[in-house]
């Protein structure tokens, strides 16, 4: 993210006390940070982590009973982890997953689904089912600071924004050009928008302890916002701002490789 130095001030305590920023300037050792030595220690992890999950369901096959397998009864390694955490905690998370797939693809004893696509593929077993409670990583447990009295207002933009994407998406399933660029763009500022970062900031919890938080977070999530109706309405008149464009391309330059087309309703 291109922002100024004032806006990077806005994270710092007014007596100069330092607090995390986000950005990764040491490794946990205290020594700076060494992105490509991080990366290879990803890349072992992610070796590594493969090779044991492969283990332990070998080990499982073979306590298999004889009717489970005459019945095409598949193993299933579960494994479930707060996506967040691939990247605020696991700073090379996103390296750390790209390289599981890598690891497993000329692998042909193990495939990764998800679980609804495993119960599809198992639609004729007999399946235990539970009713699970709401919760969440927030606060008390639940979405105490998803959503308050401080930013329950968001959703109702964010929501009609994300109708509008996909209705662009729709409208132009095909798009190359500046065009393509301005529809790739207005999904990037959707993603912006919907970062659980910013409801936080301006939850009771988290404002009260520090105010200007919850003004920046209110500014990053109006201006994603206007952006994207800028470039909504812009489509809508087919009269297209290149200038502004470029300015968001180079400013707002996250998920470099994003396509508009994931919003189409009708795939």
């Amino acid at each position: 993210m291109n922002y100024q130095k004032n806006d990077i001030q806005l994270f710092l305590n007014s007596k100069g006390i330092r607090i995390p920023s986000g950005y990764k300037y040491k490794a946990i050792n205290k020594e700076i940070y060494n992105i490509e030595l991080a990366h290879s220690k990803a890349k072992d992890l992610a070796k590594t982590f493969f090779e044991k999950r492969l283990s332990i369901l070998n080990q499982a096959a073979e306590n298999l009973d004889k009717s489970d397998v005459e019945s095409g009864k598949k193993l299933i390694s579960l494994c479930v982890w707060d996506a967040d955490f691939f990247g605020r905690f696991f700073c090379e998370g996103t390296v750390f997953l790209e390289n599981l797939f890598r690891v497993s693809a000329n692998n042909k004893e193990l495939i990764f689904m998800t679980p609804s696509e495993y119960l599809e593929d198992q639609k004729n077993q007999e399946m235990q089912t539970v009713e699970t409670e709401f919760s969440s990583s927030n606060f008390n447990g639940y979405a105490e600071t998803t959503i308050d009295a401080n930013n329950d207002w968001v959703y109702r933009h964010i929501l009609r924004s994300i109708d509008r994407m996909s209705e662009l998406a729709d409208r132009f399933p095909n798009e190359t050009g500046v065009r393509e660029r301005c529809l790739n763009q207005a999904a990037r500022e959707i993603m912006l928008a919907l970062s659980s970062d910013w409801p936080r900031l301006m939850s009771e919890i988290h404002s009260s302890s520090l105010p200007r938080w919850k003004s920046y977070a209110r500014k990053r999530i109006e201006d994603h916002i206007r952006n994207f109706t800028t470039i909504y309405e812009s489509l809508g008149s087919n009269h297209l701002n290149t200038k502004f464009l470029t300015d968001l391309e180079q400013s707002n330059t996250i998920f470099p490789q994003i396509n508009y087309k994931v919003f189409k309703k009708n795939r």
